[in-house]
């Protein structure tokens, strides 16, 4: 899986607005490129990160009711 397929795998899982699946999407983004600086491989990256079905869930726990939509 490269990288575009794992974020849009996380976003798809989301259940937030779309605003903030935006804002979701800029952080892993930038989060993955500072971490491919930094010499990580994607496959490390993704393996620490989760898949994307729990990384979502991560995030879905996080949201305030007023975040999350039906």
């Amino acid at each position: 899986m490269n990288q575009e397929k794992y974020v849009i795998a996380v976003l798809k899982k989301l259940k937030c607005s779309g605003s903030k699946k935006k804002e979701i999407r800029k952080e892993l983004e930038s989060d993955i490129a500072a971490a491919l600086e930094n010499g990580e491989s994607l496959e490390e990256i993704m393996a620490r990160m989760g898949s994307p079905a729990s990384l979502a869930g991560e995030f879905n726990d996080n949201f305030s009711k007023e975040e999350i939509t039906a």
